[in-house]
């Protein structure tokens, strides 16, 4: 019995030649191809099968351009603008759903820290160093709560594979006992 697989449906508005775009994935810092495709008008579309879903990239090396989405087994599309490139719209996704409601609950400390960056490279570019490090301290302060909130997101939805990701990319921000108890609480099932 065949397994169900993946069919992306790529489109970048306002491409008009034909552009190359490569399915790839990030390991250890470098890159694995999973396969390529040739836009035509901005519209391609690529099909395959994975073994469950990870965050994997379309990169249009012309622009140096990687537009991350999750991938799964589903019918998925992809669209960005030429000028949009950061703000892709995925759906087709349960996997992007969810990476997409953490990002979007996470914001509040983003725009908390915007200041303090400010005032940061202020107080750099006036070389008053004890100045950046008040700064800095606050602004480390909001970005442990961001942290302590991304872990405790991932134990509130243990049965997704985002809070694993989540984990993984900010495990080095915390203790092994505390990494421990935060991947013992996943649900395996």
């Amino acid at each position: 019995k065949k397994t169900p697989g993946f069919t992306v449906n790529i489109h970048i508005t306002g491409l008009k030649t034909a552009t190359k775009v490569i399915l790839e994935q990030q390991i250890n810092k470098s890159w694995e191809k999973l396969d390529s495709v040739m836009l035509q008008d901005g519209k391609g579309t690529i099909t395959g099968n994975i073994k469950s879903p990870e965050m994997y990239y379309l990169t249009i090396t012309k622009f140096n351009i990687h537009i991350p989405f999750w991938l799964e087994n589903s019918k998925i599309s992809v669209t960005a603008g030429l000028n949009s490139f950061k703000h892709p719209v995925v759906k087709g996704s349960k996997a992007q759903r969810e990476y997409e409601a953490y990002q979007d609950s996470i914001q509040t400390f983003y725009q908390q820290e915007k200041p303090f960056i400010a005032n940061i490279r202020k107080a750099e570019a006036d070389n008053n160093p004890k100045k950046a490090e008040v700064f800095r301290k606050e602004y480390y302060k909001i970005d442990n709560q961001r942290i302590e909130y991304t872990f405790e997101f991932a134990k509130r939805h243990n049965k997704s594979v985002v809070s694993s990701y989540l984990v993984m990319k900010n495990c080095y921000l915390t203790s092994l006992g505390k990494l421990d108890s935060l991947t013992n609480c996943f649900d395996t099932t």
